[in-house]
């Protein structure tokens, strides 16, 4: 397995960074964050870099607004192979909207910004899944009114998932399956909630799972042998170690369509190792996220490989 940082600490662009993206692309694998002096500031951009030949090119700023922050980044390819960047604007989660950006050259050059249609946020941290008919089934969420997942098709339907258990839901993962699809979203209240479809415009009503959660972003994906894997903290609100709650991070594999088992872990120590973003192809399984706020981290891990307890092992 390969592990190794985007850019080193010491030649940072930004003082803080968070809420990293991943997409494989012709010309390698390329990953977008936002990073500024903390989140939230003013002068908080979208920066990317593409890892090509083993090495990551420089990070450069991409995206940036001249009155608000911008926030999580999700990269997508469309039907044409085109590559989107998601993003938001904003001054808070509660005020924010959405924009894209759209590249012809793998994220070399950008087009200029479009905002979204109104009351559509698009993939609001982690990648939509591309339906047959072009669209994008978007894993969406709202904080304004509460906090509520919604599933976007297009900028045409708008799906709010129920959450009778009042789980307090954001920021749901998608994923096929050969039933339909599933969902799993952070929440407030220590485990995962989920929610199924079987074809992507009605959703079952969230419930709780046993999977703990400590109110961080959680992502997964399918593999070509029909796998489902999730990389999380697997940790509740009450169990953290260290005082942050965002540790360890692992990336487990669905057993037996309800419970996961670990595959390889991650990170596992005092700090943030969060917000992580998963895409696989038929080698390799490819992940980034957070690493202490300061840099983004990346793993890259054979889709055969036999599961183990560490990254070093």
């Amino acid at each position: 397995m390969l592990h190794e940082f985007v850019y080193d600490v010491a030649v940072a662009p930004t003082s803080s960074c968070h809420a990293a993206s991943v997409a494989v692309t012709a010309r390698g694998v390329i990953t977008a964050w936002f990073g500024g002096e903390k989140e939230g500031a003013a002068d908080v951009g979208i920066f990317s870099s593409v890892r090509r030949d083993g090495v990551w090119t420089t990070p450069r700023r991409i995206v940036e607004h001249a009155t608000y922050p911008c926030w999580n980044p999700v990269l997508a390819h469309d039907a044409d192979g085109r590559l989107h960047l998601y993003y938001r604007v904003g001054e808070s989660p509660r005020a924010w909207w959405s924009e894209v950006v759209t590249s012809d050259d793998d994220g070399d050059t950008w087009r200029s910004p479009k905002k979204l249609r109104d009351g559509f946020l698009g993939p609001i941290k982690n990648k939509p899944v591309l339906l047959d008919d072009g669209r994008f089934l978007s894993p969406s969420s709202t904080e304004h009114d509460g906090w509520r997942a919604v599933i976007e098709v297009g900028e045409d339907e708008l799906v709010e998932i129920a959450d009778p258990e009042g789980l307090g839901p954001i920021q749901p993962t998608i994923v096929r399956t050969p039933d339909g699809f599933l969902a799993w979203c952070r929440t407030r209240s220590g485990v995962l909630g989920v929610t199924r479809s079987a074809d992507g415009f009605t959703w079952s009503a969230l419930a709780s799972t046993d999977l703990p959660n400590p109110n961080s972003g959680v992502d997964a994906a399918s593999l070509a042998d029909g796998r489902v894997v999730l990389v999380w903290n697997p940790v509740g609100k009450a169990e953290d170690r260290w005082g942050g709650a965002r540790t360890p991070l692992v990336v487990s594999v669905l057993s037996d369509g309800e419970s996961f088992e670990q595959w390889v872990r991650l990170e596992d120590g005092p700090g943030e190792y969060s917000y992580p973003s998963i895409v696989a192809d038929e080698s390799n399984v490819y992940v980034v996220y957070t690493h202490q706020r300061k840099t983004i981290a990346y793993a890259e891990i054979p889709a055969n490989a036999s599961p183990r307890g560490n990254r070093d092992a």
